[in-house]
């Protein structure tokens, strides 16, 4: 009996598998793993040469079907599968030859004032383009961005085939000036006092983030002198969090149709093939579809950007079913911009009704106390 691995699997339909049997047994071809699945199908399996006469033969009364190759052709099919993983193992033992050693990326650590684009043009000046060979002296480069720039530290490393440099500016002069009192929050004053400084706020005043509170001088006389600003304040801060719930609204589902508008082929992020495709949806969404292929020196991989067909369906909601757990999902949003310091003292849920549904509020109230300056 032959392996079992190394035989054809034969679906057989037909009516009278008894003239076939002995067709076979005439022609010296050994049939195996003979099994009847009904009255008019049976399998079994042959050997790659009685397969060979079995195709000679004069079946026209029978449909006969391969379902499970064995043998050479088994062989070949399995070669075939493997096919990517060995174009992309050639494939990366030649890139790997032919890359190595060359400048791809240029990363740029510690920069304050100057630019990315200055420093790259800088370094394209010198004789370094992306793509050649990183032969170049580290240090003498390391001391031509250092005089170009006036940098008080640089700092070169080759990693692979990206060049990193870490820079330190000279850093400015600072100079002491006295700063205005800004607003932390947005919120209703609701006390002020000012020790030093002036200010135009008053309590029940609205005041926004970034509002100045109090200017960091004082006018004594007609004359302007500038103070440390020091003062302490009080207000109520407000948070909330808003949904518009419609009864009808249009969604977008899924029809079933799909098509593929984009495929390409890669080597690491070296594009090697790259199609697009018409897309004739008219509402649509894009959901990509990456598979690697192989993953051997550098990852060869098949992308694809396959469009699913969208149509609009109107749903009718019930509000009442669904108003605990919007307002539990707002009270969550609205709790996660209190910060961590501050207390909710109150917490209020509006409902208005509309023409076209509901809009559910909520609202939280904090207060806070700031000090600001020397005093005391």
């Amino acid at each position: 009996m032959a392996n079992q691995n190394n035989l054809t699997r034969i679906s057989c339909k037909g009516l009278n598998f008894t003239t076939l049997i002995n067709t076979c047994t005439n022609n010296n071809i050994y049939i195996e793993n003979l099994d009847r699945l009904d009255g008019q199908t049976i399998e079994f399996s042959v050997t790659d040469k009685d397969l060979k006469k079995l195709k000679s033969l004069d079946l026209k009364n029978y449909d006969i079907k391969i379902i499970k190759n064995g043998g050479k052709k088994k062989l070949l099919n399995l070669i075939y599968m493997r096919m990517g993983l060995i174009i992309g193992m050639f494939l990366s033992i030649t890139l790997l030859i032919l890359l190595n050693n060359r400048l791809f990326n240029v990363k740029i650590f510690g920069l304050e004032k100057k630019s990315e684009v200055e420093i790259i043009k800088a370094i394209e000046d010198y004789g370094i383009k992306k793509f050649d060979i990183m032969n170049f002296s580290t240090i003498e480069l390391e001391n031509y961005l250092s005089d170009k720039f006036n940098f008080s530290f640089v700092s070169l490393i080759k990693k692979g085939n990206t060049l990193i440099i870490n820079v330190k500016e000279e850093l400015p002069q600072i100079t002491e000036n006295y700063n205005p009192i800004i607003a932390e929050y947005n919120m209703i004053l609701t006390k002020i006092n000012v020790f030093a400084g002036t200010t135009n706020k008053k309590i029940g005043d609205i005041v926004y983030k970034g509002d100045v509170l109090v200017e960091p001088y004082e006018i004594i006389s007609d004359e302007k002198f500038e103070v440390e600003a020091c003062a302490e304040i009080e207000g109520d801060i407000f948070f909330s969090e808003n949904y518009v719930f419609k009864s009808e609204e249009e969604v977008l589902v899924r029809t079933g149709k799909s098509k593929v508008i984009n495929s390409s082929f890669s080597l690491g992020k070296i594009k090697l093939w790259d199609k697009s495709y018409k897309n004739n949806f008219k509402n649509f969404e894009i959901v990509p579809q990456n598979t690697l292929v192989s993953n051997y020196f550098l990852p060869l991989q098949i992308n694809k950007s396959i469009a699913y067909e969208l149509e609009v369906k109107k749903i009718t909601k019930d509000f009442e079913k669904e108003k605990d757990e919007i307002i539990e999902n707002l009270k969550v949003k609205a709790y996660s911009k209190v910060p961590s310091h501050l207390t909710v003292e109150s917490e209020e849920v509006v409902i208005n009704s509309t023409n076209y549904g509901n809009i559910v509020t909520i609202y939280l109230k904090s207060s806070v106390y700031l000090k600001y300056g020397n005093n005391d």
